[in-house]
């Protein structure tokens, strides 16, 4: 189980993070070697996506099909990671990326300054591929 100041326990076959669910409240369990272990603000914003996920996923797909999917809550700093990585990842897809990853890149859309909410992908997606 897990223990907030110590980590994923070592009896476990766990992979570097694992969902647990005490008394209705979620929580992800960081190995202690995570980077975001010792950051409290990161480690509830994980929580609060894992309850988003699990929540979503407990929904028939009927419930779905009527609900927009929750927005996770991405600290601006996490948004300036991802426009980091796509700043560096753009010219590496252009050199080594096929064709059809490029083509469907460019109709997807993703934004570059910032994480796109997963109801923005499927709405996007949707007319693209018939998936949501």
């Amino acid at each position: 189980m897990h223990n907030p100041e110590t980590g994923v326990n070592e009896e476990t076959d766990e992979a570097n993070s694992a969902v647990r669910i005490i008394g209705g409240n979620v929580f992800v369990e960081l190995d202690p070697d995570h980077p975001g272990f010792q950051d409290e603000g990161y480690r509830e914003r994980r929580n609060e996506i894992a309850k988003i996920a699990i929540e979503w996923n407990e929904m028939s797909m009927a419930e779905r099909r009527t609900q927009k999917i929750p927005e996770a809550p991405y600290s601006n700093e996490e948004h300036g990671v991802w426009a980091a990585i796509m700043e560096r990842m753009e010219p590496m897809h252009e050199k080594y990326a096929c064709q059809q990853y490029l083509k469907y890149a460019v109709q997807l859309g993703l934004p570059s300054d910032h994480i796109p909410q997963l109801q923005w992908v499927s709405e996007q997606l949707q007319p693209l591929t018939g998936f949501r």
